[in-house]
């Protein structure tokens, strides 16, 4: 900290553990994730016609701070209420077995659909066909975090879609909490479930939702804008340190 001259942090949750690290306060700014958002192609999501399933969607890493495991496990619980949607997984790790295992043991084989990592814009294909994006990251047993949060959630809300997540690391902070997003405390399945069950029940709401979540990500996390603020911190620094004729 006393060589570095600037630290960037992705939110409020990274400046306060710089903080206690002890990294003086003079000395971080926040510089939002940038995402190329007029690449992103937003839709209007739409209650289901009788007999279409509603499309819930994973993507990340199969690690335990992604929380996979707690969204099955949520998923698990809605079904004994409601079944009448999917959950479509894309992303790959080392808890491979265990989910396999997982949904072989509850019978969810015809229900849930791996995908396992592909090409970033056949990834963008797939997730504007869903209509419910689940991301519900955890603090990991030995202390892995996301720090900041999954880049994942800030496409699903550019595309339009309502999200359901966890009030973990910055997820908070990229999302517009009970207007874009319904949040959970990390860990709490069953409220993570009741979650689902309410986007489920209320479809109504996805557009509005939707809406929501684009306008947050067009005015906090557009690339354009992100690179002119980089631009001017990096600015700003280098006159800082130029000799003053």
């Amino acid at each position: 900290f006393s060589d570095g001259d600037l630290f960037l942090v992705e939110g409020n949750y990274m400046r306060d553990c710089l903080l206690r690290l002890g990294c003086p306060e003079n000395k971080i700014q926040i510089q939002r994730i940038a995402i190329p958002i007029t690449k992103i192609s937003f839709k209007s999501r739409r209650p289901k016609k009788e007999g279409e399933k509603v499309k819930l969607m994973f993507c990340g890493r199969f690690f335990e701070k992604k929380g996979i495991l707690d969204a099955l496990k949520a998923v698990i619980i809605a079904r004994k209420k409601n079944t009448n949607f999917e959950f479509h997984i894309v992303g790959d790790g080392p808890l491979r077995n265990r989910i396999r295992k997982i949904i072989n043991d509850h019978n969810l084989n015809s229900f849930v659909r791996l995908y396992g990592f592909m090409p970033y814009l056949e990834y963008l294909r797939i997730l504007n066909e869903a209509d419910i994006f689940i991301h519900p990251s955890r603090t990991a047993k030995n202390g892995d975090s996301e720090g900041g949060a999954p880049t994942a959630i800030l496409e699903a809300q550019a595309m339009g879609m309502p999200i359901i997540s966890t009030y973990h690391a910055d997820i908070p902070n990229i999302v517009v909490p009970g207007q874009s997003a319904l949040l959970s405390q990390e860990g709490d399945e069953n409220s993570i479930a009741m979650n689902i069950l309410s986007l489920l029940d209320n479809q109504t709401q996805w557009s509005q939702m939707g809406i929501v979540g684009r306008d947050f990500i067009h005015t906090k996390h557009d690339i354009n804008n992100e690179v002119s603020l980089l631009e001017e911190k990096y600015s700003q620094l280098i006159n800082k340190a130029s000799p003053q004729c």
